[in-house]
């Protein structure tokens, strides 16, 4: 690695499944939504967006897109309560919070290319996900700019910020909406 940049260690990072103490070593003693949402978005800041960082700064874009599907995996059980997801609620979490994303595209070729395959791959005739790092002006998320025909270009950076802002979209909502926010809570496990 490149510098002093030390990894930070991932073994805290435990979304409390129902019944279970709590995140990093706190109990299910009563937070305020407040402190809940402050605490998700310090989690998936720290676990998620710096950890992708760390690696596209240190040349591995590659490495950053495969940690930040796994933070869009995790974002996407947030508002289902049981924190479980599979290609219905991903795509839903796109369509609601990524709404400038493929979420066809984004589940079946990234989220299950990556997690069943190691690379993105094409599935079903959804297209494919073409990933670069340091061209935004590629990053076409809906495959229509023809910069890749028949895919979706990603540029890592791009989609860092963009997945950022789609939790912190998903969060805002829920401090207004009493229900998302027992999902979410539920899904944390306070």
């Amino acid at each position: 690695m490149k510098g002093d940049t030390t990894m930070q260690s991932i073994s805290t990072f435990t979304p409390a499944a129902s019944g279970s103490s709590g995140v990093m070593g706190q109990t299910s003693a009563s937070i305020t939504d407040d402190e809940l949402i402050s605490e998700i978005m310090d989690s998936v800041e720290r676990f998620f967006f710096q950890q992708a960082k760390i690696a596209i700064d240190n040349g591995a874009p590659y490495g950053g897109f495969i940690i930040l599907t796994a933070g869009l995996h995790h974002a996407a059980g947030l508002p289902q309560g049981d924190g479980l997801v599979n290609g219905n609620e991903f795509r839903d979490y796109c369509q609601t919070y990524l709404a400038d994303y493929d979420a066809d595209a984004l589940w079946g070729s990234l989220r299950c290319g990556f997690f069943h395959r190691g690379v993105p791959q094409p599935s079903n005739g959804v297209k494919s996900v073409v990933v670069t790092s340091k061209h935004p002006e590629n990053h076409d998320p809906q495959g229509t700019q023809c910069i890749n025909p028949g895919c979706i270009t990603l540029d890592v950076e791009k989609f860092l910020v963009d997945l950022r802002k789609s939790i912190e979209k998903l969060l805002k909502k829920a401090a207004s909406d009493p229900c998302l926010m027992a999902k979410c809570r539920e899904a944390w496990g306070k």
